[in-house]
């Protein structure tokens, strides 16, 4: 959680430069997608999906947590923002651990 606060501080000039507006309505329900769908987000690159929902996570923080491809361009909340990094950082980890164990009974394949 350190890592997050200080990752934020430095991005955003410790939130005087957020590229994004704020907006509570945004946040509350940005709040209620990672609650429904924390086990199917799909994490890419630049966003993550959940359910129908496109969240860009690129760009941390100052353009992070906003609604991809709607047009409506505000920010969550720095507590949502925690607990939006934390999600993709658990995913990608998971995400890892599935490739390596792949690639590790490929080795043991070819080893036969």
């Amino acid at each position: 959680m350190k890592n997050f606060y200080f990752r934020w501080a430095t991005s955003t000039f410790f939130g005087a430069s957020y590229q994004k507006e704020f907006s509570a309505e945004w946040d509350a329900a940005l709040n209620r997608l990672i609650d429904k769908h924390w086990q199917t987000v799909n994490v890419g690159e630049h966003y993550a999906v959940f359910g129908q929902t496109k969240v860009w996570i690129g760009n941390a923080f100052y353009a992070y947590g906003f609604q991809y491809d709607a047009g409506l361009e505000f920010r969550p909340s720095l507590r949502t923002m925690r607990r939006l990094d934390s999600l993709v950082n658990y995913s990608q980890q998971k995400s890892a651990e599935l490739k390596r164990a792949a690639y590790d009974t490929a080795l043991k394949d070819l080893g036969r």
